[in-house]
């Protein structure tokens, strides 16, 4: 539903051409039938061509991209897509928290979504995406960030020494290992955020 790769409208479920997995609880689809109003952000964010490509949508990249970013949040980080299948199996009966990531993660994207970047920004690369998403839904004072400053911060943190020196490296190779994940939230926490080592630890590990 957050990547926009379920229809939960459907009206005619005898329709073979657009029938859903019998496996979906009809609990679910009430409960996202709710809330399709309440996830236009995060969906246009995931759908974004400048993320992803027409043809990686169409594979589903972006769904197993919005899986590692819902298991991250809730787990902490991990190497490439380790707790994906744990978490799958294991909130196969229910997902309690559903409420409280759509509605972390909406506001999350309304915020990115408005944020004053050009195109070929470095923040709508899949790496550098997912760590900012993952320290601002993080962030507990959110709703106190500047769009224009923050902006302007991102703008111009390529020019930094710490970009230059430590941040490209995890963001260009291994991109989706622990230690690299773990390295660029470090550097966004200090050097966007502001937020000070001892707190950064706090975050889930």
């Amino acid at each position: 539903m957050l990547c926009n790769q379920i229809d939960v409208n459907l009206a005619d479920k005898d329709n073979e051409d657009f029938k859903l997995d019998p496996n979906i609880p009809e609990s679910f689809l009430n409960w996202a039938r709710d809330k399709t109003n309440s996830c236009e952000n995060i969906q246009k964010l995931l759908t974004d061509e400048r993320i992803f490509s027409i043809r990686e949508i169409s594979r589903k990249v972006n769904l197993q991209y919005t899986l590692n970013i819902v298991s991250t949040y809730l787990a902490g980080f991990y190497t490439r897509n380790d707790k994906v299948d744990e978490y799958l199996l294991l909130y196969l009966e229910d997902f309690n928290m559903k409420d409280e990531i759509v509605n972390r993660f909406e506001k999350v994207a309304e915020f990115y979504l408005r944020l004053e970047l050009d195109d070929k920004s470095m923040w709508f690369n899949k790496a550098n995406m997912f760590s900012l998403f993952i320290a601002l839904a993080n962030y507990s004072e959110l709703d106190s960030l500047d769009i224009s400053k923050f902006s302007e911060i991102l703008n111009q943190f390529d020019s930094l020494d710490v970009y230059d020196h430590e941040y490209m490296v995890w963001a260009k190779e291994g991109v989706n290992n622990l230690k690299e994940r773990r390295g660029r939230h470090k550097i966004i926490m200090k050097y966007i955020l502001n937020i000070p080592d001892i707190q950064e630890e706090s975050f889930k590990d």
